[in-house]
């Protein structure tokens, strides 16, 4: 059995979530996206069902709300357990002895939930689901992936998904296994302006490091505005107050440290490089042929697109 996907024959989300659906564009689209795989979520659904975990629909989608959440602790529970087949755990050996000969040293992978409700247009669910970091062995990726699964049974995931009008038995999680990019900078691209509601102007945020420092609001990132005719920059925000940043460290894991005094207050894109990543998320709103959300790295002068999901709120 193959219990893997590649990017490239991940195609709908109801079988790799969200993130797998949006990397999958992204590759079909020509764009630079980091090496890895997909688990899909029938995989998810197979294993909770051969170690008989899990409610019923019928008491899960007629639960009251504290039934709900006992349930959601027991799955928790259960699927933190689990253990994988032989089939599986060789596989899953296998794929990673690939990904390891493909890279230069060490490399380090993460594990991102991605749920087949995930990224869509109707609802992003982004934060409440996890991502696992610093995975640096097949054991530890065996790992990542029940983490991922678990954290689907968070009260604060069931809660969303609930308020949002999804049905939980439908509800299943593939798992994104990627390479992490050590970014020298990062951040993330809107096809355009969500603070001013203009389609015309494309809105970059971005700071030094991982991009987690963006998204997590830990830092006042530096903000580039594009013309999307021109494809010129119009306008730019360079923040002072970069302090920090979060990097790769020695283990893998990504922790937060200073950064240096010429960073702070120094702009992190050139303006080519702004038209550089405002190209790529005019380049996906055109296939997509909606707005987008798009997630970006530089490591070495190379540009990768992390993850893409179509813009919700608009």
């Amino acid at each position: 059995m193959n219990y893997f996907l590649s990017f490239a024959d991940s195609t709908s989300s109801d079988i790799v979530g969200g993130k797998g659906h949006g990397l999958h564009r992204l590759e079909s689209w020509g764009f630079q996206v980091p090496e890895g795989f997909v688990v899909p979520a029938e995989i998810y659904r197979q294993e909770l069902a051969a170690n008989n975990i899990g409610p019923s629909a019928e008491q899960l989608d007629g639960a009251t709300e504290d039934e709900l959440l006992e349930f959601a602790a027991d799955m928790r529970s259960s699927i933190s357990g689990i253990t994988f087949n032989s089939e599986f755990s060789d596989e899953i050996g296998a794929i990673w002895d690939s990904i390891s000969r493909e890279g230069s040293g060490e490399i380090t992978v993460a594990c991102r939930s991605s749920a087949n409700a995930e990224d869509s247009a109707s609802a992003s669910f982004a934060g409440q689901y996890l991502t696992v970091l610093g995975l640096r062995s097949a054991a530890e990726v065996e790992s990542g992936i029940r983490d991922c699964w678990a954290s689907m049974w968070e009260d604060s995931a069931v809660s969303y998904g609930t308020m949002g009008g999804h049905v939980l038995s439908n509800l299943a999680m593939a798992i994104v296994v990627q390479r992490v990019i050590p970014s020298d900078i990062a951040g993330v691209v809107f096809s355009m302006n969500p603070i001013m509601g203009n389609r015309d102007e494309i809105y970059i945020n971005s700071s030094w490091g991982l991009g987690e420092s963006v998204v997590s609001g830990i830092v006042t990132p530096d903000t580039y505005i594009v013309d999307k005719v021109s494809m010129t920059v119009s306008s730019k925000q360079i923040s002072p107050v970069k302090q920090t940043k979060f990097v790769v460290g020695d283990k893998g894991t990504a922790h937060q440290t200073e950064c240096s005094a010429a960073e702070v207050g120094a702009s992190t894109l050139t303006d080519e490089a702004a038209v550089q990543v405002a190209t790529i998320a005019r380049d996906a709103e055109e296939k997509a042929g909606m707005p987008m959300d798009l997630e970006w790295a530089f490591e070495g002068g190379e540009l990768y697109v992390l993850q893409a999901r179509p813009i919700t709120a608009l």
